[in-house]
């Protein structure tokens, strides 16, 4: 792992990429949306470290130039990043494990995939007096409409009667999910040793772990690299993936994406 450090008072919020890369076009793209997060963090005065596992190593000289210019721009944000091929599955059930036991305590700890730009409603201080104050185990924003695929329910506009300000749920796909150390850690425990792209974990997270699930129609994020344009093999892989989950686990069979209680005000 290579690293640069800042020092902070502020109790940074650890994010982490499981994995970023791609064709070069792709990566240029996802460079992009990473600036702009790093940016927008920057200017809220977040203190953050990021965790970044590239899995494309030809492209990793991209990579390096980007991060020689944050770390002299952006002084509230530390970055690590790990080269390692292959998928997130085996980067958070391994990796990730030993690093979960040097957080805090109290640490507040983001996954977010490597195309998931933040909107300017996004405010990561609330979300952590959310997590706190409705007891969450993990907290999602929801998908803007510019998004580029993504299931109903995690739009904002869903329901379409009305928006509740928060939507405790047994199912949140992931695109962004806050957690507390805790819940981290349980989520690490959960995922199957033959998960490679994490497709159907997320539907394991209410039935088997019992996580309390939140999220937030206030606060939005971008998804913008379809899974299916991306590589069309890799996506069969990854539904080949999700039926095996479905399979190992009987709950998921007839699952179905519910509202459990909606809060209408802070």
């Amino acid at each position: 792992m290579e690293s640069s450090t800042t020092t902070t008072n502020v109790r940074p919020t650890v994010i982490i990429i499981p994995g970023f890369g791609g064709t070069k076009e792709v990566m240029l793209k996802k460079l992009r949306i990473f600036h702009h997060n790093v940016q927008f963090l920057h200017q809220q005065r977040s203190a953050v470290v990021w965790i970044v596992r590239l899995y494309t190593p030809e492209h990793n000289s991209l990579f390096d130039e980007s991060i020689k210019y944050f770390e002299k721009t952006y002084t509230t944000q530390t970055f690590c990043w790990y080269t390692q091929p292959g998928q997130m599955g085996p980067f958070l059930r391994d990796c990730c494990k030993q690093l979960w036991t040097s957080f805090s305590d109290d640490s507040s700890i983001i996954i977010m995939l490597d195309d998931i730009e933040l909107c300017p409603s996004v405010n990561l201080g609330t979300m952590k007096q959310m997590m706190q104050k409705y007891a969450l185990d993990i907290l999602s924003p929801s998908l803007h409409t510019q998004s580029v695929s993504c299931h109903r329910f995690m739009r904002a506009s869903y329901p379409v009667i009305y928006t509740p300000l928060l939507r405790i749920t047994n199912f949140a796909e992931l695109f962004l999910y806050m957690f507390t150390k805790t819940s981290f850690g349980a989520y690490l425990e959960l995922i199957p040793p033959d998960t490679e792209y994490m497709w159907g974990v997320d539907m394991l997270l209410y039935p088997y772990a019992h996580m309390k699930i939140g999220i937030l129609n206030t606060m939005f994020i971008i998804h913008h690299i379809s899974s299916k344009l991306e590589n069309n093999v890799m996506y069969e892989e990854m539904l080949q993936e999700l039926r095996q989950t479905s399979r190992q686990f009987p709950n998921n069979l007839k699952f179905k994406f519910k509202d459990l209680q909606h809060i209408h005000s802070p």
